[in-house]
């Protein structure tokens, strides 16, 4: 039934901009599945119930409208890190779990699997993946959860597309979260919910997965409401949806990524010049990189007008 229902909804290629509202299109293919399951189940003459059908319906669905095995995994919390190499199809899906590190699944893509997340990716993302474009780095939204994606094609994979994913949380980390896991104490946190009421500049350093886009994030939650924000990142990954829901006044640039260095997208440090341009904001930079160092170095010199002005940088030591 799954099969021949998914043989269907396949021929029926969805539009790109189908494919960029995942919700809309996932309650299209939800309904065209559930009836298609069941007027399959009768032409085979197979007795089947409504529970069923709703079962079917939702793995139909995942295959189809959403992203397959990627789902099931961003579902899991104790998951940070899918890795996906390549060639697809001999390989299985390796993941760092939070209990157990490191580890091996029984979840083996294959090569239709990979073509259908690039595409995927691709549109989502409004970034190529292609032979002068062979790295994409882009975020992508599940009913599971979100993640960061990391694609790379033949252009630099020999062996093809190859994928690495990060997970972050559904909902964004606060100061009292970070308390309740000891991760800082309260005179930490008080002092740095003083530097957010204050208009203080600050950059974040740590190594790669030691949290510094959620500190970050967290920051986000010091500043009153009623004062506007302003993010730019290349990669969006700050809580910028939760907070919007909450009532925060926040506005999003996507800047220029230094990997894939696409001309349609603005520079980093343009964007963040921009967004001095842009009035009265507190300025938060999802990562220095490159030469916006120097950009954001400008604004925290100023004070933009004395708003915070944060960011994130690489670095294992202060030094």
């Amino acid at each position: 039934l799954l099969d021949g229902a998914r043989r269907i909804l396949e021929e029926r290629r969805p539009r790109e901009l189908e494919i960029r509202e995942q919700e809309k299109m996932r309650e299209l293919f939800h309904s065209l599945g559930s009836e298609l399951i069941r007027d399959l189940a009768e032409q085979y003459g197979t007795p089947i119930s409504e529970k069923d059908i709703l079962k079917l319906t939702e793995i139909l669905t995942r295959y189809t409208a959403g992203l397959g095995i990627i789902e099931i995994l961003l579902a899991d919390e104790k998951i940070q890190d899918v890795y996906m190499n390549a060639p697809m199809g001999n390989i299985p899906v390796y993941i760092f779990h939070g209990d157990f590190e490191q580890c091996e699944t029984n979840l083996i893509p294959t090569q239709a699997d990979a073509d259908r997340w690039s595409t995927r990716f691709k549109l989502l993302s409004g970034r190529p993946l292609d032979e002068s474009n062979p790295v994409l780095d882009t975020e992508i939204y599940a009913p599971g959860g979100r993640a960061r994606v990391a694609a790379i094609s033949p252009g630099l994979s020999p062996d093809g597309l190859a994928f690495a994913l990060r997970r972050h949380r559904e909902k964004p980390w606060t100061f009292p979260l970070f308390m309740s896991y000891d991760f800082f104490d309260p005179l930490f946190a008080g002092l740095m919910s003083f530097v957010g009421d204050y208009g203080r500049t600050f950059l974040i350093a740590g190594t790669r997965s030691s949290g510094k886009s959620s500190l970050l994030g967290s920051m986000m939650t010091q500043i009153l409401p009623h004062y506007r924000m302003i993010t730019v990142e290349d990669t969006l990954e700050l809580p910028v949806e939760s907070l919007r829901k909450l009532g925060y006044n926040i506005e999003r640039m996507k800047s220029r990524s230094v990997i894939t260095r696409l001309e349609t997208e603005m520079a980093a440090d343009e964007a963040l010049r921009t967004a001095l341009r842009l009035g009265d904001s507190c300025l938060f930079i999802g990562e220095v990189r490159s030469t916006e160092a120097k950009a954001l170095y400008e604004a925290m010199r100023i004070g933009a007008l004395a708003n915070v002005v944060a960011g994130t940088i690489h670095g294992e030591s202060a030094y």
